[in-house]
């Protein structure tokens, strides 16, 4: 209950400057505007940054981390992240300053590429939510921060600032080395590709998945990564919530991505991405742990929903589809997060608790 209380404080806190490039908004006062951008952005990180033993990592990963590269006998493969944790022993001394400021650098870049990027701050900031993002980073911490820095890099996407959103893709990598795998994309983002032959592809997908998978595992059992399909991690199915979710976004990405809205370039590239994680997804059952490789995609639903929202004209049909949509989201992230026990999180408990 804590989560959804959180959620509905955050977003009211923006709702009066909710709107972006509005008339209405432009003549709102700078100070109230940050004011209140950053009330929000602590009422969400207070509880995740005051956390105790919250994500299946907690105890077993980050904690004993935190003290092994203290005493040099235990370290991560990111130097970024060890560095954070060194300074942070040598500082404090104490872990759980590190959930703190992890949880600040996550939300920092996050809630400022939504300032910088999105046309509804209060729908893009309940995503963080409802979208699963909020949660998962308090579980996988590195990857969470290295996502948050690509989806703050949207806006290099967008004024194709290549050598910045690659920068942006080697800094994420030093907190976890999975972000490197996003540098080539930023050569794609930008790609043409009708309607038609983007449900074609995913058709195939398909149909072919069987073979698209003996083909996969064999070449991974040549790479470091083998030992994953014989690990607890290959469960041998993804989530059908995360499929249907997935896919009656990708259909409604579709739909509005017409030849009226084809002229903005930000759709162009938000609708390209979600294209990417949609064919992942449909693959992702493959490879294990790949679920994580998606995230980097699906964090910019953050932007591409209100998007959508957007460009449907008809102020009552709007309404409905705001309703229907994030509807279909709150109940897909109650049922992983508080009724499945997704990402550990739930039920919340503070280092006030112990």
């Amino acid at each position: 209950m804590i989560y959804v209380i959180i959620m509905i404080l955050a977003c009211c806190a923006v709702y009066p400057i909710r709107f972006k490039n509005k008339e209405t908004y432009c003549k709102k006062s700078k100070f109230i505007e940050k004011l209140l951008l950053i009330v929000s952005f602590f009422i969400a990180l207070f509880p995740m940054g005051l956390r105790y033993g919250i994500g299946t990592d907690y105890f077993y990963t980050y904690l004993p981390h935190f003290y092994g590269i203290a005493r040099g006998t235990m370290e991560f493969s990111e130097i970024g992240f060890n560095i954070i944790n060194k300074i942070i022993f040598d500082l404090t001394g104490d872990y759980r300053v590190l959930f703190f400021v992890t949880s600040f650098i996550f939300l920092y870049f996050i809630y400022k590429g939504i300032y910088e990027n999105s046309n509804n701050l209060f729908i893009s900031i309940m995503l963080i939510f409802i979208g699963q993002s909020y949660f998962y980073s308090m579980n996988m911490v590195r990857q969470a921060i290295a996502i948050s820095i690509i989806f703050y890099a949207f806006k290099y996407m967008k004024e194709n600032k290549r050598i910045k959103y690659i920068l942006c893709c080697i800094i994420a990598s030093l907190i976890h080395v999975s972000a490197i795998l996003m540098i080539p994309f930023i050569f794609i983002f930008n790609f043409k590709l009708d309607n038609k032959k983007r449900i074609i592809l995913v058709i195939l997908l398909l149909i072919f998945q069987p073979v698209i998978e003996i083909v996969i595992k064999y070449i991974i059992q040549f790479t470091p990564y083998a030992w994953y399909y014989t690990s607890q991690y290959n469960t041998g199915t993804s989530s059908m919530v995360l499929i249907l979710t997935n896919i009656i976004i990708f259909m409604l990405n579709i739909f509005y991505y017409n030849e009226e809205t084809k002229e903005d370039k930000e759709f162009k590239i938000l609708t390209n991405i979600n294209f990417i994680g949609m064919c992942i997804i449909l693959i992702s059952s493959s490879i294990p742990l790949v679920n994580r490789l998606v995230r980097y995609f699906t964090i910019f639903q953050i932007l591409l929903i209100p998007k959508i929202f957007e460009k449907e004209k008809n102020q009552k049909l709007r309404i409905i589809l705001k309703v229907v949509i994030l509807g279909i989201l709150f109940i897909a992230m109650y049922y992983q997060i508080m009724i499945l026990g997704g990402e550990g999180v739930y039920p919340y408990k503070s280092i006030f608790d112990i």
